[in-house]
């Protein structure tokens, strides 16, 4: 059995350029690179979420995210900010299936 490393992988390729592309039609005015970096991490966030949702719990982090890799359309940091932060301000709207209720993040 042959073991392909991730990085080389035509599915990991794939997955970045559709990442990238998502991420220019949510964000048409911000920049990318060829990297699909974008140059600010504001520019990574959905429109309906606030860096104040969020920032001071990357920043409290030793691994200056904010300034490196959550400016990554295939950053997971950023995808779980864009899914979970807006209910930062509005907790009673994120529930299960079945109607069980958070009261925390």
């Amino acid at each position: 059995m042959t073991l392909v490393s991730i990085s080389q992988s035509a599915v990991r390729t794939r997955a970045l350029v559709a990442l990238k592309s998502a991420l220019a039609r949510q964000r048409p005015d911000g920049l990318i690179d060829d990297n699909g970096y974008a140059a600010d991490f504001r520019a990574n966030l959905l429109p309906m979420v606030l860096p104040e949702d969020f920032e001071a719990d990357l920043s409290a982090g030793d691994g200056n995210e904010l300034q490196t890799k959550f400016r990554a359309a295939h950053s997971s940091s950023a995808l779980a900010v864009n899914c979970f932060a807006p209910f930062r301000r509005r907790i009673g709207d994120l529930a299960m299936p079945g109607g069980a209720t958070f009261d925390q993040l």
